[in-house]
């Protein structure tokens, strides 16, 4: 017995020994790829490189890109002069929709995803989006007193329906500044299985189950 026990204390050493500088080492792997997560997010910029034009930002874990910016003087996402939809930029995204008002949807009929933003920096609309389109994206309108770039269309993070934006006015107009709409776009509809499909489906997970039944009752009866 005091033979086991010492065997067990030296084992025990031993194991400590080694296992120290693996856990050492486990736990700052850790909190390294934490710091490395917290170090990477950056700022996406739509049309920073002009400095004599106004730009946005938004964090990059919630947009891929800046597809397209510009000034228009119309009324923007959504209407007979919007500046993306029907461009050469538009990479095949249709308008879903758009918030005008702060905090408040009931002005937008056509807002079928709750689009909804605030003027101190957020933005969100249903996760459901993404049940029925692969590719989302944002357009932003503000009002700048007619001094370009007034509009931003940005590029979504798959899944992602909440977040917030910068706007930086470089111009000396003292018009506008407020966001006017968020409006936004998809491409890529989930497709929907048919009916026909989904029957099929099933019919062969039946099938499936049924022969799986039957060879274990062959294998009963022939074991008997």
């Amino acid at each position: 017995m005091i033979g086991t026990t010492i065997n067990l204390k030296q084992g025990h050493k031993v194991m400590s020994r080694y296992m120290r500088p693996i856990m050492i080492s486990a736990t700052a792997m850790f909190f390294g790829l934490g710091l490395v997560g917290s170090v990477t997010a950056a700022p996406v910029y739509c049309d920073e490189e002009d400095s004599s034009k106004n730009y946005m930002s938004i964090d990059d874990t919630q947009v891929d890109l800046c597809l397209a910016a510009g000034f228009e003087a119309g009324a923007g996402f959504g209407s007979n002069n919007d500046p993306f939809i029907g461009s050469s930029s538009d990479d095949g995204y249709q308008y879903l929709g758009k918030d005008e008002d702060e905090n408040s949807t009931s002005s937008a009929t056509d807002n079928d995803f709750n689009v909804n933003y605030t003027q101190s920096g957020d933005w969100r609309f249903d996760s459901e989006f993404w049940d029925q389109y692969d590719d989302g994206a944002l357009g932003f309108k503000f009002g700048t007193g007619q001094q370009a770039d007034n509009w931003f269309v940005y590029s979504l993070q798959s899944d992602v329906s909440s977040g917030d934006w910068e706007f930086f006015k470089t111009s000396s107009s003292n018009g506008g500044d407020g966001l006017s709409h968020v409006a936004l776009l998809g491409k890529s509809p989930v497709a929907v299985p048919a009916p026909g499909t989904l029957a099929l489906a099933a019919f062969g997970l039946v099938a499936m189950m049924f022969g799986g039944v039957r060879r274990r009752h062959n294998r009963s009866c022939e074991d008997a």
